[in-house]
């Protein structure tokens, strides 16, 4: 955790040290400091499939599962997920 500040704090706009960190809260159970972070890296520009389905967990793990929803509900994300599970699942 303390190198991806350090690596935010050497260069703050660089958006997968956002995400990466982000990753690393979530993994101690820090969701409300990952969702800041995740929403970070996405008003940075960054753009993913890894990131919905990230702040997606964050959202239900607060008990959040409205916002969770709207997050994976997108057509982006929605587009992905079909792109993984091809004819396996019916969404």
């Amino acid at each position: 955790i303390e190198m991806y500040r350090k690596a935010i704090h050497i260069c703050p706009n660089f958006s997968i040290a956002y995400f990466n960190l982000a990753c690393a809260l979530m993994e101690v159970d820090r969701y409300n400091e990952a969702v800041m972070f995740f929403e970070k890296a996405e008003k940075l520009g960054l753009k993913s499939f890894d990131l919905d389905v990230q702040l997606a967990l964050c959202y239900i793990a607060l008990g959040n599962k409205k916002k969770a929803k709207e997050r994976l509900s997108d057509e982006r994300v929605k587009s992905e997920v079909e792109k993984y599970v091809e004819g396996g699942l019916e969404l």
